[in-house]
């Protein structure tokens, strides 16, 4: 018989698992349940159990799901089942092009890796990185798809939100409502906890066996999507931006020719002066920067996290296809993902419009400090910006 390292490492996973299950059977039946403290104890034992034999279970389940991808054919399209021709053709990433969809993921957590190998970071001990997740409101745990998911705002942060939602059926499929879906408790209920609220031991568990995806944009294009929704937009959210940034903004850059109505609401933001303020160093970056416009390093870590997907925006169609097919088991994602009624242009037909209004020098001072995201996720400066 053949010697399959891939299956003798998972045997012996699942031989571990069971002296898990084993031990803490016997630590249960050696001090029976008594007190509050040993009921809790208990309880998360048989929590951290059943999350253990989830994982290797999904570890089989990958194993033999890719065996039979391998097998498909085109005739047999599933749930288990993917597409040979899944070729992606990006429009301002550095994806190889004609290569399947797993081939082009590898590609994407190599440059990251590279990347991140070039910044000679050091590795941080699980302490430090606990420390370090702390107090991060865009890393969500889903413990039932065992899914670790970075939330980037302003790159289809609220639209897969909807489709965890609508996958834990907290909404109906194929409807989006109005709301906060971005506060806590609404995160609470479509099951995605922050890394905060989870013990060490939850954490590492994670950290090792889940999958964990991000999903990215090209940055000047997130950047012009940020400002046309905080400071164009007029409406009750818009109003925090516009009052707690505007202001100030509108303040640093217009100096006594601002007027009275402009000072009081800080609405008339211009694009060049919100790009300015991003780049201002005489401002301390905790006044400049939010989650709508921060670099993905701040937000995502993705040198300390080893993200196994990485969504582009400008792929994101198939890429969300294929994700829902393999790890939620959803043939047809538009369901999850219905597209919404678009009353304004969409802020990448935007782009040369908007950027051609800014002097070359700040532009080439928003690169610099966007520099690693950018190489990170293979972004370049869009001709359309810099050809003049």
């Amino acid at each position: 018989m053949k010697f399959n390292p891939k299956s003798a490492t998972l045997a012996v996973i699942g031989f571990v698992c069971g002296l898990l299950v084993m031990y803490i059977a016997l630590l249960s039946s050696v001090h029976p349940l008594g007190g509050t403290s040993q009921f809790v104890d208990r309880l998360n034992n048989t929590k951290m159990e059943t999350m253990l034999l989830r994982v290797f279970e999904r570890k089989m389940l990958r194993n033999n799901t890719h065996k039979d991808m391998i097998q498909c054919s085109t005739s047999q399209l599933g749930p288990g089942c993917l597409e040979h021709d899944t070729s992606i053709q990006s429009r301002t990433g550095h994806d190889t092009l004609g290569s399947t969809w797993d081939d082009q993921q590898k590609h994407r957590r190599h440059r990251i890796s590279e990347t991140c190998r070039n910044l000679r970071r050091p590795k941080l001990k699980s302490s430090e990185l606990r420390d370090l997740l702390a107090d991060n409101s865009n890393i969500y745990v889903d413990d039932k798809h065992q899914i670790l998911f970075c939330s980037i705002p302003k790159a289809a942060c609220s639209s897969w939100k909807f489709a965890l939602a609508m996958l834990t059926n907290v909404l109906p499929k194929g409807k989006l409502v109005r709301g906060n879906i971005h506060s806590q408790t609404f995160m609470k209920r479509i099951g995605l906890v922050s890394p905060s609220h989870l013990n060490a031991t939850h954490l590492r568990l994670v950290l090792d066996n889940y999958t964990k995806i991000i999903v990215v944009r090209h940055p000047f294009e997130r950047l012009l999507s940020a400002y046309r929704d905080k400071f164009v937009v007029r409406n009750k959210w818009s109003k925090f931006f516009q009052s707690r940034y505007g202001r100030k903004i509108v303040l640093l850059y217009r100096g006594q020719n601002v007027s009275v109505r402009s000072l009081r609401k800080g609405h008339d933001v211009t694009f060049k002066e919100f790009l300015t303020f991003l780049v201002d160093d005489t401002v301390p970056e905790k006044e400049r920067f939010n989650p709508h416009w921060d670099t993905y390093q701040q937000l995502c870590h993705p040198c300390e996290i080893e993200y196994q997907h990485v969504i582009k925006f400008d792929t994101m169609e198939q890429d969300n296809a294929l994700i829902l097919r393999r790890y939620f088991s959803v043939d047809n994602y538009t369901q999850f993902f219905p597209k919404r009624n678009m009353k304004v242009v969409p802020s990448g037909d935007l782009v040369p419009a908007y950027y051609a209004k800014i002097p070359l020098d700040l532009i080439y001072r928003i690169y610099n400090f966007f520099q690693i995201d950018m190489k990170m996720f293979g972004y370049d400066l869009p001709p359309s910006i810099v050809n003049r």
